[in-house]
């Protein structure tokens, strides 16, 4: 069971096939609204976070911690 505030969902906006390395291809990968998205929320990669201003990219394996201050901390 994921903690609430883990829980990302409420800014997944759908997905669309993005280019890995890891895979050498295309797979399908989940786009989140930046704007949507609250402290403690995690999203997990391969994932896109599209804000006005800007794109993340969530790699395979690697996890997006959005901090107090609206941050996406990106662990390898």
């Amino acid at each position: 069971h994921v903690p609430q505030e883990a829980d990302a969902s409420k800014a997944l906006k759908g997905q669309r096939k993005a280019f890995f390395s890891k895979y050498n291809g295309y797979i399908s990968t989940n786009l989140y609204d930046y704007d949507k998205l609250q402290a403690g929320n995690i999203v997990e990669g391969p994932a896109i976070i599209e804000a006005t201003d800007t794109t993340i990219v969530i790699q395979p394996d690697q996890k997006g911690y959005v901090d107090e201050y609206s941050n996406i901390q990106i662990k390898v």
